[in-house]
C-alpha cells in the first residue's frame, strides 16, 4: 500500500536523521505535510521509504499562521480558535482506513499522545468516538499510518508529491 504526501526540506531531513544505521527507530515519528496534514508514521510497518529529490519544497512563509493562531487564545475573549479534526488510521489486515471526523482538540491530543507515547505508557488501544457516536478501538501496533487534518481551519489542497512510504500489511 503506497501512500503519497508532499513535506517541507526540514522535515525530510529530520526523517533522514532519525533513520540511520545508529539510531533505533521504533514507534510512530509525527510530520506535518505542505497541505497541513499531521501524519503518524510506525516504524514497525514501514518497508520503504523514497524521498524524491526532484520535489523537494520549501515552506512558504505563511505556512504555520493558522497554527500559530491557535497556540494563542483571543487575546479579548481568552478563548482558542475552534479545531474540527478528520483522521484515517490505516491498520494493518484492512483494506481500507478507518475515518472519524468532527473531532475537537483534544481528541487530537489523546490520539497523538496515545500514538507517540505507547510504549512508555503502557497503552496498547486508542478509542474514538466517530460522527455517529459509535467507539471505535484500534490496537495502537497495528496502527500502520495515521493522517489527522483540521478541516475547520484549513482546506483541502492537492499538492505535489515529494515523498512515497510503503508500508507492510
Amino acid at each position: 500500500m503506497p501512500v503519497t504526501f508532499a513535506i517541507a526540506t526540514d522535515e525530510r531531513e529530520r526523517w533522514l536523521e532519525s533513520r540511520q544505521p545508529e539510531h533505533h527507530c521504533t514507534g510512530f515519528g509525527e510530520y506535518r505535510t505542505l497541505d497541513h496534514h499531521h501524519l503518524f508514521v510506525s516504524s514497525a510497518h514501514i518497508v520503504a521509504a523514497r524521498l524524491l529529490n526532484d520535489q523537494v519544497l520549501e515552506v512558504p512563509d505563511d505556512y504555520d499562521e493558522a497554527w500559530k493562531k491557535r497556540e494563542q487564545p483571543n487575546s479579548e475573549t481568552m478563548e482558542f480558535i475552534p479545531e474540527s479534526w478528520r483522521f484515517r488510521f490505516w491498520v494493518n489486515g484492512c483494506d481500507e482506513p478507518f475515518e472519524v471526523s468532527d473531532l475537537d482538540e483534544h481528541d487530537f491530543v489523546t490520539i497523538s499522545c496515545a500514538l507517540l507515547n505507547y510504549e512508555h505508557s503502557g497503552e496498547s488501544f486508542v478509542t474514538v468516538v466517530d460522527e455517529d457516536g459509535e467507539p471505535i478501538s484500534l490496537r495502537i501496533a497495528d496502527v500502520m499510518l495515521a493522517d489527522g487534518f483540521d478541516c475547520l481551519n484549513y482546506k483541502v489542497e492537492e499538492s505535489q508529491p515529494a515523498f512515497d512510504i510503503r508500508v507492510v500489511k
